[in-house]
Formats: structure tokens, C-alpha cells, sequence
């Protein structure tokens, strides 16, 4: 996948905020993984949706200091449009976990992720591919590096992928489901 100059600034800032973040499993920069969830959706991807825009971004508000109105403003430094930083944001917030421990702290994760789960059930089908992308990309260092942790991970995943009915790519659907039942 080659980025276009706006996808390349917008990747630096992803850089930037990821700083030296590194994946748990694997050791190596965080900001690969949200560039490889991008790879795989973007033949989906049109200056309309900007699906690749929100691909990169998908882990900024959960795992930087980024806000939503600092990540609106350097899309607009960019020069996306208005239109298309509203789009931007509305995918990363629907692609953020509301369901956290934070926030919900006397549900066990079980009790978290089916209603992380129900919640993407009720996006836009360009937000629910990019969830299945970005399963995609965690589950086999999970599940090779850790194989308890990498089954429960893949059962919770499952519960979402599962009631999928209308997706933007049913090879994507399908890649996602083999690799969760196989998980199990």
C-alpha cells in the first residue's frame, strides 16, 4: 500500500503520539500494527470514506495522550476537509472502547467485551471492517505468544464476528472467521 501525501503526514502524527510504544508480544514499533490494518482494507478505501484515514488512527484516542479535538486539528493542518476530519473522527470514536475497565469497573472483561461487541454491532459497515482488520492483525501474536490468553481473546472477538450480517468485504469476513474458529 502506497499512502498519498495527506496519509503520509497523517501516519507521521500516528508515529508521533505512538512514540517508542511497542507491541506487547512482538516487541516491535506499535505503529506498524495500525499501518498493517490500513494495508488490508485499503482496497476499500476512497477520499470519501477515508477508510485508511481511520485505519491508522483507530488506536490514537485508546493508547496516546491524543484527544479527539488535537487529532481533528492536525487533520485539518493536513488540509482534509471539514467533511472528511468529521468522518475521520466519527470512525476512530466508533473504533475506540467504551467499554473499558476505567470506566466500567465492576463488569469483568467477559461482561466488557460482549458489550464492546453489541456497541460495533451497531456501526457503519466501513468501521465494522476495520475491526475485523484489526483483529486480523492481533490475533496470531497473541495466540503464539500466548496461547491461554490468545484462545479467551479469540472466543471474545468471535462473539462480535459472528453477528456480522453486512460487510464491506466478504473475504476480509471470511479470513477473520477461519483464523477465530481455528483459535478456539
Amino acid at each position: 500500500m502506497i499512502l498519498n501525501k495527506k496519509q503520509t503526514k497523517l501516519y507521521d502524527v500516528v508515529i508521533k503520539f505512538h512514540g517508542d510504544q511497542k507491541r506487547k508480544y512482538t516487541g516491535e514499533p506499535y505503529h506498524n500494527h495500525p499501518h498493517r490494518v490500513a494495508k488490508k482494507i485499503s482496497h476499500l478505501s476512497n477520499e470519501d470514506n477515508m477508510l485508511i484515514e481511520i485505519a491508522l488512527c483507530h488506536d490514537l484516542i485508546e493508547d496516546t495522550s491524543i484527544t479527539y479535538n488535537s487529532l481533528m486539528e492536525h487533520l485539518a493542518e493536513i488540509n482534509y476537509s471539514e467533511e472528511q476530519c468529521y468522518t475521520a473522527i466519527k470512525g476512530v470514536r466508533a473504533l475506540t472502547n467504551k467499554y473499558t475497565h476505567q470506566a466500567y469497573p465492576t463488569l469483568n472483561r467477559r461482561e466488557r467485551n460482549i458489550l464492546e461487541g453489541y456497541r460495533l454491532l451497531d456501526t457503519s459497515p466501513e468501521v465494522q471492517i476495520i475491526k475485523c482488520a484489526d483483529i486480523l492483525d492481533n490475533v496470531p501474536s497473541i495466540y503464539e505468544n500466548n496461547l491461554v490468553f490468545g484462545r479467551k481473546y479469540a472466543k471474545e472477538k468471535q462473539v462480535f464476528v459472528s453477528q456480522l450480517t453486512d460487510t464491506l468485504d466478504s473475504e476480509i469476513y471470511l479470513e477473520v472467521t477461519t483464523l477465530l474458529n481455528s483459535r478456539i
